[in-house]
């Protein structure tokens, strides 16, 4: 028998019965796992994390923080509600009204899971009739790049987005506290904030990709392969097919590592190494090399601001006696704020709209060569 215990949140999406009983809350034939979650509470964080990869694979999941706290309480109740209740199989085996009963406590303790999400689902909530709080909780952001350039796209969680031209992104405002869900359509370059209790979640017609923290490009136009190719970190791949279903495939994921990537078509994946490095390479927004020499630092991050159309914002009066000597080649926005920061000693928080650096400032007259 599995020692589910030893199962992350990837392993139990993957078990076919861990993701029927989520997708099937009235189905006896997995009330199993209703048990084994009455008994283990410990692994709370964990089942939440799976139920959530279960409905961001089927498309249920929704994105907004409400749901989120729904599925929370949920799944403390069912840990709460069923540890009253002799699970024991023993006791289970041989007698039919036990076994019905403990049955439909199973179901219905699944049934709580799943609630939050159903909840979203319902007309009432897609129709307007909620509060005008709840409806800014669910109000997703769509970014649709129709020009010729990548365009930038800063999330409120730290992560940066550079979407390709014929290209589609949809995400919250404001990530739930369990995870971090966007739609793709189209190309895109992903450089994910760090951040192993919330995993970020790529949906796109045919694909769910799981991260926790790396950079990574994904190209996902209409009736071509769906790929995923890895510059740094690890991610999980899963396929959906041309329906946008699990396809059988998707029982179990694909993990890749750098200079990795994965193809998908017609639901089946396919691992290869990335021989040519440029393919992993940032998405550039501007000229790939990019050199200051002697510069001020206020000036140097007015061109990044420029430069990727975003908004920087910065005490120009601290930074004053800033300057710095330094060169870019294929790094990402991230990457190059870090390098600047580092090399002043100062900070910088990247938010939904805009990029804040913090500085002490720096003694008259002094250039930092990075």
């Amino acid at each position: 028998m599995n020692n589910f215990s030893n199962y992350t949140a990837d392993d139990l999406a993957a078990d076919p019965t861990f993701a029927e009983w989520v997708r099937r809350p009235d189905d006896p034939r997995y009330a199993f796992w209703a048990g084994w979650v009455a008994q283990h509470p410990e692994q709370q964080e964990t089942i939440v994390q799976a139920v959530i990869l279960v409905q961001a694979i089927h498309g249920l999941y929704d994105t907004d923080e409400l749901v989120d706290r729904h599925l929370r309480e949920n799944v403390q109740r069912i840990v709460t509600t069923a540890q009253s209740t002799d699970w024991r199989p023993d006791k289970v085996v041989g007698q039919r009204a036990t076994w019905w009963q403990w049955s439909s406590v199973a179901a219905a303790a699944v049934l709580l899971v799943v609630a939050g999400f159903w909840y979203v689902q319902s007309p009432t909530r897609l129709t307007g009739s909620s509060s005008p709080a709840t409806t800014a909780e669910l109000a997703l952001i769509e970014r649709s790049n129709t020009g010729t350039h990548p365009m930038t796209v800063l999330l409120s969680d730290g992560s940066v987005v550079t979407l390709e031209p014929n290209s589609w992104l949809s995400y919250p405002r404001t990530f739930a506290a369990d995870t971090r869900l966007v739609n793709l359509s189209g190309e895109a370059f992903f450089d994910i904030r760090k951040n192993p209790k919330r995993p970020f979640l790529i949906r796109t017609d045919r694909s769910v990709t799981r991260v926790l923290g790396t950079s990574f490009r994904i190209r996902a136009f209409q009736q071509k392969p769906v790929s995923v190719l890895v510059r740094t970190g690890r991610v999980a791949v899963y396929a959906l097919d041309k329906a946008g279903n699990p396809s059988d495939a998707s029982t179990k994921s694909d993990v890749l590592l750098p200079n990795q990537q994965v193809e998908i078509a017609d639901g089946v994946l396919t691992k290869r190494n990335v021989l040519n490095r440029s393919a992993v390479a940032p998405i550039q927004v501007g000229p790939t090399e990019i050199s200051f020499d002697d510069r001020p630092v206020a000036d140097v991050l007015t061109t990044l601001a420029q430069l990727y159309e975003v908004t920087i914002s910065f005490d120009a009066d601290r930074l004053s006696s800033c300057r710095i000597t330094t060169s870019f080649a294929d790094e990402t926005l991230p990457e190059r704020l870090s390098s600047i920061c580092r090399a002043i000693g100062a900070t910088y928080r990247i938010g939904a709209d805009r990029i804040d650096v913090m500085s002490q400032g720096c003694s008259p007259a002094t250039n930092f060569t990075n």
